[in-house]
């Protein structure tokens, strides 16, 4: 019913939501589906990426890879950076460090969330 009447916005609010409840309850092929739903429909829709970019690195750094985790933490820090979205900016970055260390890339995990914006 959402998806015949929905703003697209809306929608990729949902998906997003959908992705992180996926995330936090093991569900990790769902939070991927999801994430990626919310990204795609993001990109059509000329939405900010930021967002988006979070969620799907969040998605990725669970059940993907942290390759690709970083990629979209750097895609979505960056559009947050180019927009002036502290919020999903630092969301981004906070992404990028904590996959950093999960590497084991100490020295990327500080650079990252030395970035943070602490306002």
């Amino acid at each position: 019913m959402a998806e015949q009447h929905g703003q697209e916005e809306d929608l990729v609010d949902i998906w997003r939501s959908l992705a992180e409840v996926e995330v936090r309850s093991g569900a990790c092929a769902k939070a991927l589906a999801w994430a990626g739903k919310a990204l795609d429909a993001s990109v059509a829709a000329g939405l900010s990426l930021g967002p988006a970019c979070y969620t799907a690195a969040l998605a990725q750094s669970t059940g993907g890879s942290f390759a690709a985790a970083l990629r979209y933490a750097a895609y979505g820090e960056r559009a947050g950076r180019e927009e002036g979205d502290v919020l999903h900016r630092n969301r981004n970055l906070w992404m990028a460090g904590a996959v950093r260390l999960h590497t084991g890339d100490i020295n990327g995990a500080v650079t990252a969330f030395a970035l943070l914006d602490r306002t």
